[in-house]
């Protein structure tokens, strides 16, 4: 048996922006920025930002699309797919299955009691780089 998972925590780098599809899937497009640091040779800190493309489906992205914003923090689960682009480069791009909202929102949710399912399936025959 196989098995693929990827964890990352960072903020939304880019404003979520969703897709709807006549057959009523819909995907939201977004991606996130984990800032990191490391120390040189030399004793100094260097900090480094490694950026990750994402696209979640249905539910959970329009959970994404409605609550997060660019800047604000986030915490998915996916999976790790790769594209080939129009210029024929590969891409990886993270298939969200799960998401926790960290943050502001998360809190204010879970007092209004409105903290929507945050889990969803992406059709499998279906998968976009942001275009």
């Amino acid at each position: 048996m196989s098995y693929q998972r990827i964890l990352v925590r960072g903020n939304i780098g880019s404003e979520p922006r969703i897709k709807e599809f006549a057959k009523g899937d819909s995907v939201c497009n977004f991606s996130i920025a984990v800032n990191e640091s490391y120390t040189n040779r030399s004793g100094k800190k260097v900090p480094s930002t490694t950026w990750f493309q994402c696209a979640a489906w249905n539910a959970i992205g329009k959970n994404i699309h409605q609550y997060k914003h660019k800047g604000e923090p986030i915490f998915i689960e996916g999976k790790m797919i790769f594209n080939k682009g129009n210029d024929g480069n590969i891409y990886p791009q993270i298939i969200v299955q799960t998401v926790d909202f960290i943050g502001g929102i998360q809190q204010e949710l879970h007092e209004r009691q409105e903290l929507p399912k945050m889990c969803a399936t992406a059709p499998e025959d279906e998968f976009l780089w942001n275009d």
